[in-house]
């Protein structure tokens, strides 16, 4: 009488794979990384909301948001914080361009949004010709919406 083994066979190795450990993901490549352009560029955005936009140190937080399609001293304070709108649309591109079940449009089309909004605060200031008043945190905030649009690599 035989004892019949139980133990079932061990599955095959899996293969070894090209994909290589990257910082940023580059576009038309496999990436093991979560990080990508896009996601930095929405921190950039989201982190520029805390810096000043306006001399002498006015945040996006301390400014409404119709001031962005109005002049940029005639606005009234009764509205939507324009750093409240910027945190939103950066939260948003950090899901979609974290998420591998976004597609590579759905991040750029938030990146579309996001230059929108900061492009019309530019819009506002040159308007205004208070474009001498601006702050390194609009130019963080501006350049975070570019870095939004840049196609990711997945």
């Amino acid at each position: 009488m035989t004892v019949s083994d139980t133990r079932t066979p061990a599955p095959p190795a899996a293969p070894p794979t090209n994909r290589k450990f990257q910082l940023f993901a580059t576009p038309g490549t496999k990436s093991a990384s979560m990080l990508s352009i896009p996601l930095f560029g929405s921190v950039i955005l989201g982190g520029s909301a805390f810096l000043a936009w306006l001399k002498p140190s006015f945040t996006a937080i301390d400014l409404p948001l119709n001031m962005i399609w109005s002049d940029l001293w005639d606005y009234s304070a009764d509205a939507l914080w324009l750093g409240w709108v910027l945190l939103g649309i950066a939260v948003v591109g950090v899901i979609a361009a974290a998420a591998p079940v976004t597609k590579g449009w759905q991040v750029v089309v938030v990146g579309l949004v996001a230059v929108f909004v900061v492009g019309m605060f530019f819009r506002a200031a040159l308007s205004a010709d208070s474009f001498d008043l601006l702050r390194p945190g609009a130019y963080a905030g501006g350049a975070g919406a570019l870095l939004m649009l840049v196609p990711r690599g997945r």
